[in-house]
């Protein structure tokens, strides 16, 4: 019982987190899945990422509401 003690407490984990933090941050947005195959249909016609959706919509509403022009995502 021992020996199996001691093998469970040497047993080295993965490789854990990165040492340099991740450039940028995500984002994620919760969803219905039909909204999510409305958002992705869109960006498909548009023939753009999801992502690049957002970025595009979200800097016409600032610029519509007279807010600054966003730095660049990534």
């Amino acid at each position: 019982m021992a020996k199996a003690k001691a093998e469970m407490t040497t047993k080295k984990s993965g490789p854990g987190r990165p040492t340099k933090p991740a450039k940028g941050r995500t984002f994620g947005v919760r969803m219905e899945p039909d909204y999510l195959a409305w958002i992705t249909g869109f960006a498909e016609r548009e023939r753009v990422p999801v992502a690049s959706l957002f970025d595009q919509a979200l800097a016409a509403y600032a610029r519509e509401r007279g807010y600054t022009e966003p730095p660049k995502r990534v």
